[in-house]
């Protein structure tokens, strides 16, 4: 089935379940987050499974490094139960906004570059604080553009995929980024997320 640019984001209930108890007992003055596992038909990615930072995680108030075996350890458990590939990433940002920073675009796009992953786009689900909860925006990465699109949250999980299944993907160990400002600028035009699409408790 051909695959569209990215125009949903659909995260299961067992996936939101998983971000919303993440962001209900960490640490919420350091960044926190995981990788997102599904399936991308048409137009919209629905993510069936999201990962936790993993005990290896580096956490910092600006960054976050994923712990990369607990990573592919999921990854390899989410691909043998339903074929879910690795499809972006979820995480926060406790002092700025829901909107990815220079570091997190660079990001995507060196995953977008590389052959052996063969992302035809890459996601990403970002939280912020406001008003004394987190407030979620998704953005997807295709190309150069770094675009947000709308998010959603189903009470059930979707119907299985009938496409022939995916190769899974390997991790590679992200490149480790210089310390940042938390007040670094988006590297894309100021244009807000749509608000109220997902409100973790």
């Amino acid at each position: 089935m051909t695959q569209q640019p990215v125009a949903v984001v659909h995260l299961t209930a067992p996936a939101a379940r998983v971000i919303t108890t993440e962001l209900r007992t960490a640490d919420h003055t350091t960044e926190t987050g995981g990788i997102l596992l599904g399936h991308h038909t048409r137009d919209t990615v629905t993510v069936h499974h999201a990962g936790t930072p993993g005990p290896a995680a580096v956490r910092t108030p600006t960054y976050f490094l994923r712990d990369l075996a607990h990573a592919q350890a999921l990854a390899d458990a989410a691909f043998a139960a339903d074929s879910s590939v690795w499809v972006g990433e979820w995480h926060t940002h406790p002092t700025g906004r829901p909107v990815p920073s220079a570091r997190d675009t660079a990001t995507y796009r060196d995953l977008l570059d590389d052959p052996e992953l063969g992302f035809h786009s890459v996601i990403a689900v970002i939280f912020a604080p406001r008003q004394g909860r987190w407030t979620g925006a998704a953005w997807t990465c295709h190309g150069r553009r770094v675009a947000p699109v709308e998010l959603t949250i189903s009470p059930v999980d979707g119907p299985r995929r009938e496409d022939p299944p995916p190769r899974p993907r390997r991790f590679r160990p992200p490149r480790r980024p210089a310390p940042a400002s938390p007040h670094d600028e988006p590297s894309i035009a100021a244009r807000s997320p749509q608000p109220g699409r997902t409100h973790p408790r």
